[in-house]
């Protein structure tokens, strides 16, 4: 699972409009793959399953905006799926957004760091 402790003075801030979760690549998610808004709504982005198909379906927030908590979950992880994943705040198009990433390594048949 990934998890992500965030500052709770980004999430109480008015103009909070959510978190993404994607690939990071090049500095930046490349490819979204779960959206999370500042209402709670979880959306799936619909075309994971042509940009990065060993992920659709595997993914899922575990998280609670409320406890700042920003959590997913991969399923039925593989080889495939050793890369960078990163987290974008997002609050608006014309605010600064903060980004974090981590890269999931994955070493013999259970191993995972």
């Amino acid at each position: 699972m990934f998890q992500w402790i965030l500052n709770r003075d980004l999430t109480s801030r008015p103009d909070f409009q959510g978190l993404v979760f994607g690939l990071y690549r090049n500095g930046y998610i490349a490819t979204y793959i779960i959206t999370v808004t500042k209402t709670k709504d979880i959306i799936l982005n619909p075309g994971l399953k042509y940009e990065a198909p060993h992920l659709d379906g595997h993914v899922q927030w575990k998280g609670d905006l409320s406890k700042s908590l920003a959590a997913f979950q991969i399923s039925h992880i593989s080889q495939e799926d050793q890369m960078q994943y990163g987290l974008m705040i997002d609050f608006g198009a014309l605010k600064d957004s903060k980004t974090s990433f981590v890269s999931l390594q994955i070493q013999g048949n259970r191993g995972i760091i």
